[in-house]
């Protein structure tokens, strides 16, 4: 799967249980931003993780999920 295709697959699937927010200075943010937030964050978290991966057994497959992950954050914040 792309990193495009991957990404807005992520923002998708956050789109059934994010909503529009009213922030404390009474900015609006719509569900779409909302999705893509938690899309944001469950991408990092898995870019955290990378650390671990970084030294283990098959380094070149680490790198490439690594790398993977990073393009994928990308997209999702270009979208």
């Amino acid at each position: 799967m792309t990193p495009k295709n991957k990404a807005i697959q992520l923002i998708d699937a956050f789109d059934d249980h994010a909503e529009s927010r009213i922030s404390d200075n009474g900015r609006g943010f719509d569900k779409k931003y909302c999705s893509k937030q938690c899309a944001l964050i469950a991408v990092q978290e898995r870019i955290d993780e990378g650390s671990y991966w970084m030294g283990g057994g098959n380094t070149e497959w680490e790198k490439d999920r690594y790398n993977y992950l990073q393009q994928v954050k990308q997209e999702i914040e270009k979208l």
